[in-house]
């Protein structure tokens, strides 16, 4: 449906503008949840708020992808074409491993359905890179065990920071 709206945006948001589509995407997304219906056509993949703020060198994604764009560009029509130049983006990256740091042992508590249990990171993590933009994508190497957090850093310091790890626990990949 996205590439339906990318060809003929009047038709679906009346003009052409990446205020129109949020609150067309945001509509969409309420409508599936308040009517239970479980098929998605139009969903964005669950990392592009972090993609946005990976390639438009913010340091966190928590403005949104619709606010990092806008930001970026002069008028709505270039943001609602700049979406569609960042979703191409994401869809086409290729990923390389930089780095992966071991002994984590960091954990947390999570809670679902008023329950909270202890969980523990991964012990290995990898660091993960799409360009040459600053931050990276950090992914559980364990695949019993996800990373309990959206994946994007914007520094090396933040992760060791947030795990409380070690610099001499991280290895370089080439």
């Amino acid at each position: 449906m996205l590439v339906d709206i990318r060809q003929r945006p009047a038709l679906y948001l009346g003009t052409k503008t990446l205020t129109g589509l949020y609150h067309f995407l945001a509509g969409y997304q309420f409508a599936r949840i308040e009517h239970n219906v479980v098929e998605n056509k139009l969903s964005l993949p669950d990392d592009f708020h972090d993609w946005v703020a990976y390639r438009l060198q913010y340091k966190e994604s928590t403005s949104g992808w619709h606010s990092m764009i806008l930001s970026h560009t002069l008028a709505e029509s270039d943001a609602f074409d700049y979406f569609f130049v960042l979703l191409d983006e994401h869809v086409t990256r290729v990923p390389c491993v930089r780095a992966k740091l071991g002994n984590i042992r960091r954990t947390y508590t999570a809670t679902t359905n008023g329950v909270s249990r202890q969980m523990k990171y991964p012990e290995t993590v990898s660091l993960v890179t799409y360009t040459d933009d600053p931050g990276f994508f950090v992914y559980s190497d364990d695949p019993e065990t996800e990373f309990p957090r959206h994946p994007f850093f914007p520094s090396i310091e933040w992760l060791l920071n947030w795990l409380d790890a070690d610099r001499t626990d991280l290895n370089m990949v080439q």
